[in-house]
């Protein structure tokens, strides 16, 4: 619930994981428009249907916003997708980083730059670790947690506290830090809006 997302799994031999996303990144954090993003959408067919799939621009930043979310893990299917999205007819870099300045997420966004730059260097542009620059300070205070992994920006990302560590020297406003805590300490605890947050009715002829 406090992650917004719903995880599926299919069953059989081979299975296929399947998420439900009904807000893309942490409340209280990062600031992103839906209005924008549904206005930028663009058409896709699925199984006989036309829905809307996210404008290559803002899946990309949603993509680096979401890889910080996910503590910048060494899992390879980060770079497929910006790949895939990225060698397209029209993509622009600058685009992107405007997009991640607008919903406020250029701190975190920097760092996962930085991991996915070192797990492949020809896929992340140098103009885009210059327009997303990581100030000196946090980079001080990531200092003792860096790796000397290939597919590694940080050590020990697993850890709980670590991650919570990491949260707080990337968070986009300093001065928001104690707000931020106190969010994150009842946010698992809160109802929120969306239907799925609800306890589950059973039905009487079950």
């Amino acid at each position: 619930r406090s992650s917004h997302h719903l995880p599926l799994r299919s069953p059989g031999p081979v299975t296929v994981d399947f998420e439900l996303h009904w807000n893309l990144v942490q409340e209280d954090r990062f600031h992103v428009d839906p209005e924008g993003i549904f206005e930028r959408g663009l058409p896709l067919e699925v199984a006989g249907r036309t829905v809307l799939r996210m404008e290559d621009h803002d899946l990309v930043a949603h993509l680096l916003v979401h890889h910080f979310t996910h503590y910048f893990d060494r899992r390879l299917k980060w770079l497929v997708d910006l790949q895939q999205v990225t060698c397209r007819p029209g993509f622009d870099w600058d685009r992107v980083a405007e997009r991640i300045r607008s919903w406020r997420a250029a701190a975190a966004t920097a760092a996962a730059l930085r991991h996915l730059k070192k797990m492949s260097p020809e896929l992340i542009p140098d103009t885009m670790l210059q327009d997303l620059p990581l100030s000196a300070w946090r980079r001080a205070l990531l200092l003792p947690l860096r790796s000397s992994h290939p597919l590694e920006l940080l050590r020990r990302t697993g850890s709980r506290r670590v991650q919570l560590y990491l949260a707080a020297v990337l968070l986009e406003n300093p001065a928001g830090l104690p707000a931020w805590l106190a969010h994150r300490r009842s946010r698992g605890r809160r109802a929120g809006e969306n239907p799925l947050d609800a306890p589950a009715e059973v039905s009487e002829d079950r």
